[in-house]
């Protein structure tokens, strides 16, 4: 995040602009059983690996040496999760002490009712430490490693569950954010210059450093003057979906991405921990000194408020994605926790011999729900919550297991009484 703002960036902001339709924040109960299904499939594994990837590169600083690996590096990455649809945003940049190309990053989820509805999820993935070591030394991980693993989390679940939004969803990272938001200004005066009907941009801003104990943990929800019904459907997704705590405010609000977006007359919000990193912007902010649990937390906010908007439509047919009919896939069962009953979705590469069965947490055969040869392609199975001999089992948490030949994949469920 950047704290000062150079003066090239602050322009002026559009008023009046009427393109956004009112965001919906009641949240129906099929979305709902959605919503938690996708939030349960969060991976805090997933987060660490991308932040630490992306330290990995020694610096993000924009003019580094190799800077623009680090945008294709995440470009490759959108496409191996399933957005296929994903590019380099390239910008010439001249400035001081630089001229050449700035490389932004936009990945693509078309809507089936209305593409030319777009909702935006972005962070910044370049980053800084002090003047002496910002072009070798900078790691970056809570600032801003973890806002990009974010979004790349939201977009590996989305494309996990085949979910298709009734708007376009597009996942961006942007360059050059330290050195006053020229990234995202680039692409919001774009949109603007288009009319793009930007509906929403949501903005990960360092969300993984938190030392406080978990029921103390919140989100800062850092707020724009026109833009009320996106912070009350945030604050009411975190409540829901989430076990963070919620606090408003305006400080920094011109200090990061969403704001490029809020100049140009859009509705946009930002999500920042509640309280700084003593590492910020120092060769010490490092993926040790962060939080995963709490950085999961942080994704699954803006996950719940982007499907809140967009339905609950998932593709039944993979065949009409290439991609997913090569991947052997376990999905987690919806709803979760459930009463009294809950489906478990997988998907087959090739035509196999399929075994899915429960078991307790002792580990004790409960029920077998498939035996047998499978075709590719994917499957729904439901559970009532009853054993071998028809009775109903007991409340608690109980593991699918599924083999497919030599693979094998588990997952964990609550049965609520």
């Amino acid at each position: 995040m950047k704290r000062l703002m150079v003066i090239l960036v602050i322009g002026f902001t559009i008023v009046g602009y009427n393109a956004n339709a009112q965001i919906q924040t009641n949240i129906s109960t099929e979305n709902d059983s959605l919503i938690r299904a996708m939030c349960a499939d969060v991976s805090q594994d997933s987060i660490r690996t991308v932040m630490q990837e992306l330290q990995n590169f020694g610096t993000r600083f924009y003019r580094a040496p190799g800077y623009r690996n680090v945008a294709q590096w995440i470009k490759n990455k959108l496409i191996a999760v399933g957005c296929e649809n994903t590019v380099l945003d390239s910008f010439w940049l001249t400035n001081s002490a630089f001229s050449g190309w700035q490389y932004n990053v936009i990945g693509t989820l078309n809507g089936t009712e209305n593409p030319d509805s777009i909702y935006i999820l972005g962070a910044h993935h370049d980053c800084t430490s002090d003047y002496a070591n910002r072009l070798t030394n900078a790691p970056g991980a809570d600032d801003n490693a973890s806002g990009v693993a974010g979004v790349i989390e939201a977009a590996r679940v989305m494309f996990n569950h085949h979910y298709r939004p009734k708007s376009t969803i597009q996942f961006m990272t942007f360059t050059a954010e330290e050195i006053g938001l020229v990234g995202s200004d680039t692409l919001a005066r774009r949109a603007r210059s288009r009319n793009q009907r930007v509906q929403m941009m949501l903005n990960n801003d360092m969300i993984s450093y938190c030392a406080d104990t978990v029921n103390q943990w919140k989100v800062k929800l850092t707020y724009y003057n026109n833009s009320a019904d996106v912070t009350n459907l945030a604050d009411t997704c975190t409540r829901r979906y989430t076990t963070l705590g919620t606090t408003r405010t305006t400080q920094y609000n011109d200090a990061s991405d969403s704001y490029s977006f809020y100049q140009q007359g859009y509705k946009t919000l930002f999500f920042i921990e509640n309280y700084d990193t003593p590492y910020y912007h120092t060769t010490n902010d490092r993926v040790e000194t962060c939080n995963m649990k709490f950085a999961a937390e942080m994704t699954r906010i803006p996950l719940s408020m982007l499907v809140s908007q967009n339905g609950s439509a998932v593709m039944v047919n993979v065949e009409d994605n290439p991609l997913m009919t090569t991947r052997f896939i376990l999905y987690p069962n919806y709803p979760n926790p459930f009463n009294p009953s809950t489906t478990i979705r997988y998907q087959l590469a090739t035509d196999d011999r399929v075994s899915l069965k429960i078991y307790n947490t002792l580990g004790q055969e409960i029920r077998t729900l498939v035996s047998g040869r499978k075709e590719a392609g994917v499957h729904d199975v439901t559970w009532n919550g009853r054993d071998h001999a028809g009775h109903i089992v007991a409340s608690g948490v109980y593991i699918y297991r599924l083999q497919a030949g030599s693979q094998v994949k588990s997952g964990k469920m609550i049965l609520t009484k």
